[in-house]
């Protein structure tokens, strides 16, 4: 897939860049496959994700993780998350309603790892 084909444009790459990334190539096609914009990570420190890299950002889009999300992690008792631990919760289908269910059972003071873990094992 060539830059023409995705539209990456000269005025693309200078918005990209103007977020203080130093994006490769393959991180310029893999944000503009994901539609990542200037707005998008605008949002994301507005919602409290500071000092994204651009992997942290492509892989955030990738799975979906929003403002809302971020949001209902932060009600759901996990405020102002690493990067890393919002992608790994998205990737793993974790919601605010799974953590009340973890809750409702008995289990109080987990860490984010320990949700994970309970995802996965299925409980």
């Amino acid at each position: 897939m060539a830059f023409a084909d995705l539209d990456i444009t000269t005025a693309y790459i200078d918005q990209i860049e103007s977020l203080h990334f130093k994006p490769s190539v393959n991180d310029l096609i893999a944000m503009k496959a994901l539609d990542v914009t200037p707005q998008y990570v605008a949002d994301l420190q507005r919602a409290g994700v500071r000092g994204l890299s651009e992997r942290e950002v492509i892989s955030l889009k990738a799975v979906r993780v929003n403002p809302a999300y971020i949001d209902e992690i932060a009600r759901a008792g996990f405020p102002k998350l690493k990067a890393n631990q919002y992608l790994t919760l998205k990737a793993m289908h974790v919601d605010a309603a799974y953590i009340k269910y973890l809750r409702s059972h008995g289990f109080k003071g987990l860490t984010v790892d320990q949700v994970v873990t309970m995802k996965a094992e299925r409980i």
